[in-house]
């Protein structure tokens, strides 16, 4: 097919779409062009599937939020495991999900489902085994915001997700025209292009969009399977919904609404500072919202940090000790799934702990001061 041209070459837009220049590079080029017939009945699809399974989501949290935590939460890692890979056989196992950039998105020795599995993947980046199954609060947290919120909340979350694949040409997809509604009523709506309303975020460029929606749409069909095999064998089926639960309904599930309001959930096992690890649970919390006053908070509450970390490396053997046996646990030849990645050798090794120890933290207190 011959080159897709932009219809705008600002910043936003180039987010948005493939320059001519980046269409001849193979893994970045369209795989071909819808036409606009084929672009609206796509994103129509999304759109219903999306309020489809979101409205079924929210009248079984209405119905039986309590039971689906208590269940879930009651069951060991193994145990949940098993739950993931009932209702999705080929979900990535590893926790380091990002680690699938490594490899080329395109293989002669990978079956349908593995390349499928890559492709959600690089959309959700966090829907894998090892993150849900090791952590009861993550599938809750999720269950529970993204229910409360609508999906328009979530867009712009959920077109950061995908720009480290994007960049990588790790999504094949084709070229479409005009432009999708992200927010507001007509959410999930085609028409032809627009700039002031893609300028202001209102609407997505087609080609972005429809990856936003299709990550959307597996989201809520994989929470929406996931606790219908949760709630198997507890004497309630579809037919005892109440059709029709708004919304508001889901606070008289008490147990739910505390737990999911409790707020954003930090792993202190992890090496690293522990706004970063609030980040890496953001998916599992509330969609981010615009304040102009959090991002101040945030640089003043990490130039704290880093400096009390440089002082207690400099001063504290235990602490230093400590941190050096996580970041040897945590070391990427060590995990599965990633030996061969990157060297193994003894000394190369022990270059990601002393620099994580030594010259991050130093770097780190310098820049942010």
């Amino acid at each position: 097919m011959g080159e897709c041209k932009l219809p705008c070459h600002c910043m936003n837009c180039l987010r948005q779409y493939r320059t001519e220049e980046q269409q001849d590079f193979t893994p970045l080029a369209y795989l071909g062009e819808r036409e606009e017939k084929q672009t609206i009945a796509e994103a129509k699809t999304y759109r219903e599937a999306i309020f489809r399974d979101l409205k079924a989501l929210r009248e079984r949290i209405a119905l039986s939020g309590n039971t689906i935590q208590e269940r879930w939460r009651r069951k060991s890692p193994l145990e949940r495991k098993a739950w993931l890979l009932q209702v999705r056989p080929n979900i990535y196992p590893h926790k380091n999900s990002l680690l699938v950039l490594a490899t080329p998105p395109v293989s002669g020795n990978r079956t349908q489902a593995q390349m499928q599995s890559f492709r959600i993947v690089h959309l959700l980046p966090y829907i894998n085994l090892g993150s849900l199954s090791g952590d009861s609060a993550r599938l809750i947290g999720l269950l529970h915001h993204r229910a409360i919120k609508k999906p328009q909340d979530w867009v712009l979350f959920d077109d950061k997700q995908i720009q480290i694949a994007w960049n990588h040409g790790c999504l094949a997809h084709t070229f479409a025209p005009g432009c999708i509604y992200m927010q507001g009523d007509r959410y999930g709506a085609w028409e032809p292009f627009n700039h002031p309303k893609v300028h202001y975020g209102d609407s997505f460029g087609s080609p972005r969009a429809l990856l936003v929606l299709e990550a959307q749409r597996y989201l809520l069909e994989f929470l929406r399977d996931i606790t219908g095999a949760i709630l198997e064998n507890t004497g309630r089926s579809d037919l005892e919904v109440p059709l029709g639960c708004a919304i508001q309904d889901l606070p008289a599930c008490d147990k739910w609404m505390n737990f999911g309001n409790s707020g954003p959930r930090t792993d202190q096992r992890e090496p690293g500072l522990s706004s970063a690890r609030t980040l890496s649970n953001q998916p599992y919390s509330a969609p981010p919202m615009c304040d102009i006053d959090a991002p101040i908070e945030i640089v003043e509450s990490q130039v704290a940090e880093v400096q009390e970390e440089l002082w207690l490396l400099q001063t504290e053997p235990n602490y230093f000790h400590e941190k050096a046996k996580r970041y040897k646990e945590q070391w990427l030849g060590t995990n599965p799934g990633t030996r061969g990645l990157l060297p193994t050798d003894p000394m190369d090794m022990l270059d990601n702990p002393g620099f994580g120890l030594t010259i991050k933290p130093l770097m780190l207190t310098r820049d942010w001061q």
